[in-house]
């Protein structure tokens, strides 16, 4: 009795601790167990919206040349000075209309407002910050001993025609005063390209004189601009790249074919970096039509095709003088009678090269005034 009663304490005892310690199996079904089901994923938190450009473009560089683009001129320093001068000018001449926008076109300034004083027709614009386009637009017809320089390195890109034509410049293909944009970046040390976009002068129609020593001495000048113009009248691009001695790019073609007198006269004196200069489309030339155009060229290796086939009296005087690297020449002229047409045309080119002359044309001489000494001479086929 004694040991039943023993053996019942004991398993007594037992089954009090499997209760004690037995922990009842969770239900995996969170229905069953709210505090199992799982929190949904958070919403991904939207983007941030970009902070605002502080100080906008208000006036944005086109992707590709644009005549719809007025002529601009964009800062690359801080504290640049954009001189524009008229000097020679009367107080009343109609054409004393020059405006620039800093802001897009949104507001003109007119010389007499500008920053610093206008003193004797030449006035100061100070553009306090590098990178700003600096729109100009005017009234100006003839342009002529009018200039644009600056203190600082600035590219200068756009239609020129925004000049003397204001708003409905980007429709104008015709110059129709004299000597139009003379002298327009004489000696403008600090004119540079702009890496994509050009500056355009889309007129197909000039006058005399026009472009003449344009960006005479402009010597950081390497791409020239696309000349269009199927007249070209007297002395209109005389001197136009005269010593622009970065200038690499020459205009592509010269496509008039009645070329007046003097016109091309050292159109490229000087511009030692050119290799090859634009294809010239002249049958008919005036006096000293080419003369000096492309003296002291030295880097220059090949020369365009001379089609015309009468040459003029002094029409290729120097043309080609102190060429020190020229080796091809292409001359098809039949007559060069007239008095002094290739004076010293040839003068210091290089020792040795090629000259093709018209078939069956046998009035050159040897020489600096006719072909080189040492060149081999072919006909054309």
């Amino acid at each position: 009795m004694k040991k039943l009663f023993t053996l019942i304490v004991i398993l007594a005892f037992v089954a009090v601790s499997c209760c004690k310690f037995h922990k009842p199996k969770k239900s995996t079904d969170p229905k069953e167990d709210p505090q199992e089901q799982q929190d949904p994923e958070p919403e991904p938190e939207p983007d941030p919206e970009p902070e605002p450009d502080p100080d906008p473009d208000p006036y944005p560089e086109p992707e590709a040349n644009t005549v719809e683009y007025p002529l601009t001129i964009k800062t690359l320093y801080d504290n640049t000075y954009v001189t524009i001068s008229y000097e020679g000018w009367d107080d009343d001449d109609e054409y004393n209309d020059w405006n620039i926008s800093i802001d897009g076109g949104k507001t003109w300034t007119a010389p007499d407002e500008w920053a610093l004083e206008d003193y004797n027709n030449i006035s100061n614009f100070l553009v306090p910050k590098a990178g700003t386009k600096v729109l100009v637009k005017g009234n100006q017809g003839e342009t002529k001993r009018c200039s644009i320089v600056f203190n600082e390195d600035c590219q200068v890109f756009g239609n020129v025609m925004s000049i003397i034509y204001w708003d409905d410049f980007s429709s104008r293909t015709e110059l129709t005063k004299e000597y139009a944009f003379e002298n327009l970046f004489n000696d403008n040390y600090h004119l540079v390209n702009h890496p994509t976009l050009d500056i355009l002068l889309p007129a197909t129609t000039i006058t005399e004189g026009a472009y003449a020593y344009m960006f005479y001495g402009c010597t950081k000048l390497e791409r020239a601009p696309e000349l269009p113009a199927v007249n070209v009248p007297d002395h209109c691009y005389h001197s136009m790249f005269d010593n622009c001695e970065s200038l690499i790019k020459t205009p592509t073609v010269l496509p008039a074919e009645n070329v007046a007198s003097h016109a091309y006269l050292s159109m490229f004196n000087a511009c030692s970096s050119i290799k090859e200069g634009p294809e010239i489309m002249a049958k008919t030339t005036g006096i000293n039509s080419m003369g000096y155009m492309f003296y002291d060229c030295i880097s220059l290796e090949k020369a365009p095709v001379l089609r015309m086939q009468v040459v003029s009296n002094t029409c290729f005087g120097h043309m080609f003088a102190g060429c020190t690297n020229l080796q091809y020449i292409k001359c098809l002229a039949t007559d060069i009678s007239a008095t002094n047409c290739t004076m010293g045309w040839t003068h210091r080119v290089a020792s040795t090269g090629t000259f093709v002359k018209a078939k069956g044309m046998n009035k050159w001489t040897t020489g600096k005034d006719g072909i080189p000494a040492g060149w081999t001479v072919l006909e054309e086929e």
